[in-house]
């Protein structure tokens, strides 16, 4: 499967595809988040689940916990880039919740360029 963004990268994973071909961007993206090591990761997983949490409770707080969203946010800006945590917060709210970026880097990455990457289920 190809995913050309983050809400069908989401849906793959969720989906449990065998292989996920990534392009463009986003595979520079994918690079960077499975090159941290595994003390930051967890840093940046915590908070991204709190952004994520509150990402999907702002329908239901008329928008109020957007505030906690940044404020867990700028700390993994500064570690993954702005860039790549709002595509990890995106990916993650395709795909189900923040398990899914622990699926990503479960996936055994074959790179291809720069901004070609496949992913190979394990």
């Amino acid at each position: 499967m190809t995913a050309n963004n983050e809400k069908e990268l989401g849906n793959a994973i969720r989906n449990d595809e065998n292989t996920i071909e990534v392009k463009g961007d986003l595979a520079r993206m994918i690079v960077r988040m499975r090159s941290m090591n595994l003390v930051l990761w967890c840093i940046c997983l915590s908070l991204l689940a709190l952004m994520v949490t509150a990402v999907l409770a702002a329908p239901g707080t008329l928008g109020m916990s957007g505030a906690a969203a940044m404020l867990a946010g700028t700390p993994v800006a500064g570690m993954m880039g702005t860039t790549t945590t709002i595509s990890s917060v995106m990916i993650a709210v395709a795909g189900g919740g923040v398990g899914a970026l622990n699926k990503i880097r479960d996936y055994r990455m074959e790179q291809i360029t720069r901004t070609h990457i496949i992913l190979h289920r394990r």
